[in-house]
């Protein structure tokens, strides 16, 4: 996957022997993600697997990135076709209900691009693999199984972790503020007692990945009414402070710049504050980028810094839902985040309603451009 793929060893070594700072925690959460012995070694797998594909099936390598719901739905029609199990009405289907596939349909449709070769990106691009060997082992890591959250010295937050596990595990990614706030309050309490010391447990690193990935799904998945106040509560302020303290090039964490700039966002309506935590975002991003880039061994962290974490669950936050109830379009009108189509066909008024994932794609340009 990378040239410097980090084994086991290397992520316990590291944790136990770095200097603490946002910039070293970053270093450690992205190697227990490019561990293969770890759970989310699967999510990176899946992620560099994406990539190979992206030069002959784009849109496949698109729904894979932004972790969409249908996915392994998708690889599975996609195996059952190729095989000659199916006549491909299940693939179609779910190819002409979806925005993302839809206009890439002859590509899905075509059986003999499955046999193509491509290299394999998690092997370095040493050897190649066939499509649908790619396709065989995605559909296997993308299977709905809620990965349990690891078990550290710190009781207070394995008790919450494990709440929300079960939540999570009855419930869906059905929004839970309370349950986030608690995690994130006691990961950021932590953080901040030990910046500047010697060493942090290896589990603590996994959690912060299995962290990460709760708060992207349930922002991902997250409703208009549930979103547009969402920067005024007590969870969102816990969550742009773990940014920090996880997702920054900062040496230690300055308390008091960052709660002027929370004081600023909570008094701002939802298209204000979402500039403001988009480009702070795209800030720390971008410098990680720039210090990943020196190396060799790093250089190809670019995609994996913004994809299924934290700061991929501020970017999507940013991108307003469309309304899916009266109420929501109610508050949406309110809020002058949304317009009928009529009213846009009569150019009346111009449309405010930001398309989803648009601001996605401009972030991961904008951290492309950025130097």
């Amino acid at each position: 996957m990378f040239n410097g793929r980090n084994g086991l060893g290397d992520f316990t070594h590291a944790c136990l022997d770095c200097k603490i700072t946002p910039a070293t925690i970053n270093n450690l959460i992205l190697m227990g993600r490019e561990c293969p012995t770890t759970e989310f070694g699967k999510f990176e797998q899946n992620r560099v697997d994406g990539i190979s594909l992206a030069g002959d099936i784009y849109a496949l390598r698109e729904a894979i990135h932004r972790q969409k719901p249908f996915v392994n739905e998708l690889l599975k029609e996609i195996m059952a076709y190729h095989s000659g199990k199916s006549d491909g009405e299940g693939l179609n289907k779910i190819l002409e209900s979806n925005s993302i596939l839809s206009h890439h349909q002859n590509k899905f449709m075509d059986k003999s691009l499955y046999n193509k070769k491509v290299l394999d990106g998690y092997n370095g691009n040493k050897t190649k693999v066939s499509i649908i060997e790619l396709v065989k082992r995605l559909e296997e890591n993308t299977r709905e199984d809620l990965v349990s959250p690891p078990i550290t010295p710190h009781n207070r937050l394995n008790m919450q972790t494990k709440k929300l596990y079960q939540f999570v595990s009855k419930n869906g990614n059905k929004y839970a503020p309370k349950m986030l706030n608690d995690i994130l309050k006691i990961s950021n309490k932590m953080l901040q007692e030990r910046m500047g010391t010697v060493g942090i447990h290896p589990d603590y690193i996994k959690t912060f990945n299995w962290v990460g990935r709760r708060v992207y799904r349930t922002v991902k998945d997250m409703k208009f009414n549930e979103q547009i106040d969402m920067h005024k509560q007590p969870w969102f302020k816990e969550l742009l402070k773990y940014q920090e303290l996880t997702s920054s090039m900062s040496e230690k964490f300055d308390e008091k710049e960052f709660e002027e700039f929370y004081a600023e966002v909570k008094k701002s309506d939802y298209t204000t504050a979402s500039k403001m935590v988009f480009d702070r975002t795209l800030k720390n991003v971008g410098d990680l980028k720039k210090h990943y880039d020196k190396s060799e061994k790093t250089k190809d962290r670019n995609n994996i810094l913004y994809s299924g974490n934290i700061a991929d669950s501020l970017i999507a936050w940013t991108t307003a839902r469309n309304p899916d109830c009266q109420y929501a379009l109610k508050l949406a009108k309110e809020k002058g985040l949304y317009v009928s189509k009529d009213d846009v066909k009569k150019e009346t008024v111009k449309s405010k309603v930001k398309v989803n994932d648009s601001a996605s794609m401009k972030f991961r340009y904008k951290v492309n451009q950025y130097r």
